[in-house]
């Protein structure tokens, strides 16, 4: 479990980076308000929002941009009739139009940008509460559980027939 001193100093950290990358670009009205919001959601959220919904954003993000469709954004409110979210709109939308495609142009830097910025705490190493790891562990079990179960077709025996050999005989000069 996080104590409230180091809540404070990943927030601040964020909010920091946060500052810098904003004097990389001519507005900053808007990353004062995304200050706010990120003091406002690790309130409601807690660290969670570092560690989890910042990075499910940056996901979407990568989403869009590896697979040509629009952003689809889960947990922030968009700018209206856009597909961009109100929070790091104003770095977002050098990347994307307001339909959530990316522009013919994109800012890479402002790309290089969103990314830092939002996988920044997503492998931060914190110790969990036992609930949260138990959690975890069960999720685990049961996916090994389905797939110790998994019964498959005969006409697929000789796929995984041939695929196991490849992998016995790649293996064994590794």
């Amino acid at each position: 479990m996080v104590d409230k001193n180091s809540l404070e100093v990943y927030t601040s950290l964020t909010v920091q980076l946060l500052h810098d990358i904003a004097h990389c670009y001519p507005s900053s009205i808007e990353a004062a308000r995304d200050v706010r919001k990120i003091e406002h959601r690790v309130q409601l959220e807690g660290l969670s929002f570092l560690t989890k919904t910042l990075p499910k954003l940056g996901k979407a993000i990568d989403r869009a941009i590896s697979s040509d469709t629009p952003l689809l954004i889960r947990g922030f409110r968009l700018k209206p009739r856009t597909s961009i979210p109100r929070f790091l709109g104003w770095l977002i939308e050098r990347v994307f139009n307001e339909q959530g495609y990316v522009r013919g142009n994109p800012d890479i830097t402002a790309l290089r940008h969103i990314r830092q910025f939002l996988y920044f705490a997503y492998k931060l190493n914190i110790p969990h509460d036992n609930e949260t790891e138990n959690t975890v562990i069960e999720s685990f079990v049961r996916t090994q559980e389905e797939l110790e179960n998994i019964e498959f077709p005969s006409s697929v025996e000789p796929i995984l027939e041939s695929a196991r050999y490849f992998f016995i005989s790649y293996f064994r000069w590794v």
